[in-house]
């Protein structure tokens, strides 16, 4: 099954980042008007359209060149590295044949007995273990872990802008924790249903702002996904008792890139 939003106007997706532009420069409708550009030969009718969004405008990878402090990103490397012509050391599209393996689901609002996690909620290491446990899953070395908390099920049904605006500022997510427990057990990667990974507002104190992303991505060379579509996975999970899957979830092989959308695909 598909783990991927659908890439439309009516998603959701952060206010510095424009909705995706999805448009047709060939259209069915301009061959039956009679449009000159279309006698190719005769009979022949085809089309053409294109897209423009930002890469981590959907259900997304944060490559390791995402995010950096105090200018030093994954491994040492300089930010200033990353130009107009894209990143020279830590482009994604280095992992194209990455990320195709093991998946385990960790459906928080499952275990916890409940539609979603609350906003602003910590889901803290010692959560995930628990609901780990309950599902009578391991986590392996290598694995991809997909954390569910059931806040990106909520925005479809939210029909006002002062819900949607608080669906982005009162946020369930990661614990700061959770980076060494992905350490420990040597996890590939890690995603979430929600917008930024971690718990929003972040937890204070704090070193750094979004210390999950710092962690993960700076310090820890951990890729991060974003805005996956888990509530069809986490159905079929509770359906046949088996929080384990193959994923196969490679991001586009776009030279240069920092980030990717994608489109995840679980098989049970």
């Amino acid at each position: 099954m598909s783990l991927a939003l659908p890439i439309a106007d009516d998603a959701p997706r952060w206010a510095g980042r424009r909705a995706p532009f999805h448009y047709f420069t060939m259209t069915g409708s301009d061959a039956v008007a009679g449009m000159p550009y279309w006698d190719i030969e005769p009979g022949v009718t085809f089309t053409d359209d294109y897209m423009d969004m930002a890469l981590q405008c959907s259900t997304q990878w944060d490559g390791l060149g995402h995010w950096a402090y105090n200018d030093v990103l994954y491994n040492g490397y300089w930010v200033g590295n990353i130009t107009s012509a894209g990143s020279r050391d830590l482009d994604v599209a280095a992992m194209k044949e990455s990320f195709v393996g093991r998946g385990v689901l960790v459906d928080m609002p499952g275990h916890l007995g409940v539609d979603a996690v609350a906003p602003s909620t910590p889901i803290t290491a010692e959560m995930v273990d628990a609901a780990l446990e309950a599902q009578g899953v391991e986590v392996r070395s290598g694995d991809m872990v997909l954390v569910r908390t059931g806040h990106l099920g909520r925005w479809y049904g939210l029909t006002d802008d002062a819900a949607r605006k608080e669906w982005f500022t009162a946020v369930p997510g990661m614990s700061r924790d959770i980076v060494e427990w992905a350490h420990t057990h040597n996890i590939a990667a890690l995603a979430i249903d929600t917008m930024g990974v971690e718990v929003v507002p972040n937890e204070q104190p704090a070193d750094r702002p979004h210390p999950v992303h710092h962690a993960a991505l700076v310090d820890l060379g951990l890729t991060l996904g974003e805005l996956w579509w888990l509530e069809d996975l986490a159905q079929e999970c509770a359906g046949d008792g088996r929080y384990e899957f193959l994923l196969s979830a490679p991001p586009l092989n776009i030279p240069g890139a920092i980030g990717s959308v994608l489109n995840p695909i679980a098989i049970k």
